[in-house]
């Protein structure tokens, strides 16, 4: 029991390492202006209430980034703000972002696509996937 609690302590903790190491840029967009994002929740349960946010996760500075640009997927911001170590972090309506989705093509996968500017007006975009599947009525 305490080999299995130890294996499965080792590979989390290495798939968080390699996150981590593809998700950090140092804080800037690349030359090509891409980002990486985090889409959450990552499952979409269209008919069912996930706390009223979509909230998106970015590896750039909040400092650097023009907050009035943002959007997601033609969805503007209800609020920004920086997280612990200083990224962007941008809060969605949820019904807004699950207003994007025909409930009649679920259960499917769609691509979210954070897009801005920078401050210094670059542009940038970052794309996650969401799963999207339709709640049965209660």
């Amino acid at each position: 029991m305490r080999f299995r609690w130890f294996s499965s302590f080792v590979l989390v903790l290495g798939l968080a390492a390699l996150a981590g190491k593809a998700f950090s840029n140092g804080g800037s967009a690349t030359d090509d202006g891409s980002i990486g994002i985090s889409v959450s929740p990552q499952t979409m349960l269209l008919g069912s209430d996930q706390g009223g946010s979509v909230v998106v996760h970015t590896n750039i500075a909040f400092r650097s980034v023009d907050a009035s640009s943002l959007d997601l997927n033609g969805i503007k911001p209800r609020s920004v703000k920086a997280d612990a170590r200083g990224e962007l972090v941008a809060y969605f309506n949820e019904g807004e972002v699950k207003g994007l989705f025909d409930a009649e093509l679920a259960p499917c996968v769609e691509v979210m696509t954070l897009s801005g500017m920078m401050k210094d007006g670059t542009a940038f975009s970052g794309s996650d996937t969401v799963r999207v599947i339709v709640c049965p009525a209660q």
